[in-house]
């Protein structure tokens, strides 16, 4: 799947005729390192296995193993994808309402229904296809149409680091996963994350702030790998919607799709995703590997 949605990535550069990816090679390591070069293996990905030593000397990185290299690793413009995907909406005639609350959703018939604001205001929408894509707020929504989703939220933190001059992607995939990406796309630093090493929250009510000892532990991994003294200079917080087994869920529920391309790993999946959502809307199959194969199938 990583493959097909490279090739929407690049789809919806020329379409909007924006760079919104860096191509910066990536290193993977770790034992789970060398599950990801069988699959690449399989699907004719270029990547190559290098030593500790020559990890050091190309990339000026300093961890304990062999790494995997894949040269067409990149860096998506997260926050300027989403601007240029709501602009190519705008396009083809969408409309969007900011702070428009959802109160609820439901099946009428062969509608959905959405209910919108609060009392005494409540606007009630009829429609042939809802689409449920509400992030951390899918699992709430969803129980309001009697949907039952398996998603807990947790916390999850990034801290950005001056630091030295780094090019390349780096992910630990010893537990806890932890990653590096170099200061691209007017970053304010060296972005370090722990994947999956946040609190579980209430996705309105948190706590959101950071926690200094993840900070700790990413700065010291940094250090670690850099060989070089690392100063934070901001730390973020963000949700997780996680599924199980890390899935992405799609499934049609009368005339409600719900939709939770989730688990920390859902955006460089994006317009992948989009194109799923398009057929399943239509009653086409989506075309979707192994277990997602399952999940999108009428319930």
């Amino acid at each position: 799947m990583g493959v097909e949605a490279l090739a929407d990535w690049q789809r919806l550069q020329r379409d909007a005729n924006e760079d919104l990816i860096v191509t910066t090679g990536g290193l993977d390591v770790g034992a789970e390192a060398f599950d990801c070069a069988a699959a690449m293996t399989e699907h004719g990905v270029d990547h190559e296995v290098i030593a500790v030593d020559e990890i050091a000397e190309r990339f000026g990185y300093r961890v304990g193993s062999e790494a995997v290299y894949t040269p067409s690793t990149g860096v998506i413009a997260a926050e300027r994808t989403v601007q240029v995907q709501t602009t190519l909406a705008e396009r083809a005639g969408a409309t969007f309402r900011y702070e428009a609350a959802i109160r609820s959703c439901s099946n009428e018939g062969d509608l959905a229904r959405v209910d919108l604001g609060d009392d005494p205001g409540i606007e009630t929408i009829l429609c042939r296809v809802l689409v449920l894509a509400a992030g951390a707020w899918v699992g709430p929504l969803a129980a309001t149409a009697g949907i039952e989703m398996p998603l807990f939220v947790s916390c999850e933190q990034v801290g950005y680091f001056d630091g030295p001059d780094v090019e390349t992607v780096l992910i630990d995939r010893d537990h806890p996963t932890r990653y590096l990406v170099p200061k691209v796309h007017d970053a304010p630093g060296i972005r370090v994350g722990l994947h999956h090493s946040g609190r579980p929250v209430d996705p309105d009510d948190g706590p959101f702030a950071p926690d200094d000892a993840i900070s700790e532990q990413s700065s010291q991994w940094l250090r670690q790998v850099t060989g070089a003294e690392v100063n934070q200079v901001l730390a973020e917080t963000c949700l997780y919607t996680n599924a199980p087994q890390e899935d992405f869920i799609l499934k049609r529920h009368g005339a409600i799709v719900v939709v939770s391309a989730c688990s920390g790993h859902g955006f460089k999946f994006a317009p992948r995703m989009g194109r799923a959502v398009a057929d399943i809307v239509q009653n086409k199959d989506p075309q979707l590997p192994g277990r997602l194969g399952a999940w999108w199938r009428p319930g």
